[in-house]
């Protein structure tokens, strides 16, 4: 569950992400039209079926129209509070292994962090470029906390 003013947004794992404007009173799904992005070469993207696995979803703490939901197929992104998704292309191809914790920094506009598998991958730049780190453990990053005052330190939940 994800709470931003009147929004509030719950997701059902195998379903979709579910908003609602009126304080929970009603739900409507907001991932129905997500589609799972298929890399016929290396640049171009052809969309086959629907998403069926959702993980995380979190809200720029500087823009609450703007989202972020990691997927078993890879990372979208909503700049319009979930009205539209836009796929974010990652540095690897996502559908072989894909992002679970998502996380923005609220001390900076641009510097967001997800992570996949053991690695934490880092945009300063609003997700056009990303750096990675592994943090050499054997479990996955399930969650990613960053430091209220300072975007560049992240810590790491690990599971097993």
């Amino acid at each position: 569950i994800v709470w931003e003013n009147n929004d509030l947004y719950v997701i059902v794992k195998d379903t979709g992400v579910f908003k609602s404007i009126d304080n929970g009173a009603s739900f409507a799904q907001v991932t129905r039209n997500l589609r799972v992005p298929d890399r016929d070469d290396d640049s171009t993207f052809t969309f086959g079926s629907n998403v069926s696995d959702f993980r995380q979803l979190v809200i720029d703490p500087n823009n609450s129209d703007h989202l972020l939901l990691t997927t078993g197929k890879g990372l979208y992104e909503s700049f319009d509070k979930a009205n539209s998704w836009s796929y974010i292309d990652l540095p690897f191809r996502q559908q072989d292994i894909s992002p679970f914790a998502v996380s923005f920094a609220k001390s900076s506009e641009s510097v967001m962090y997800v992570s996949i598998g053991a690695v934490i991958l880092k945009s300063i730049d609003g997700g056009n470029n990303w750096s990675s780190t592994d943090t050499k453990t054997k479990g996955l990053v399930s969650a990613i906390l960053v430091s209220l005052d300072l975007p560049q330190v992240a810590f790491a939940g690990v599971s097993e």
